[in-house]
């Protein structure tokens, strides 16, 4: 792929991380993810690891089940 092809792509996802816990990244996320179901944005959340807390919030305020990978 030429560096071109890598400009016109649009991205179609993003990650939110941090170095530890209790940073605020299920806040950002459930904050994401009402804004965007408040506008119709259709998305899709995922968390990894054995967390049950985060993929519950995620589904109330996506209206979406959050898969764990």
């Amino acid at each position: 792929m030429d560096k071109t092809s890598i400009i016109k792509t649009k991205p179609n996802g993003f990650i939110i991380s941090a170095f530890d816990s209790d940073c605020g990244k299920t806040t950002i996320t459930n904050m994401l993810l009402s804004v965007c179901t408040q506008k119709n944005i259709l998305l899709q959340s995922y968390k990894i690891g054995a967390d049950i807390f985060d993929p519950h919030s995620h589904c109330q305020y996506s209206n979406e089940v959050s898969l764990n990978l």
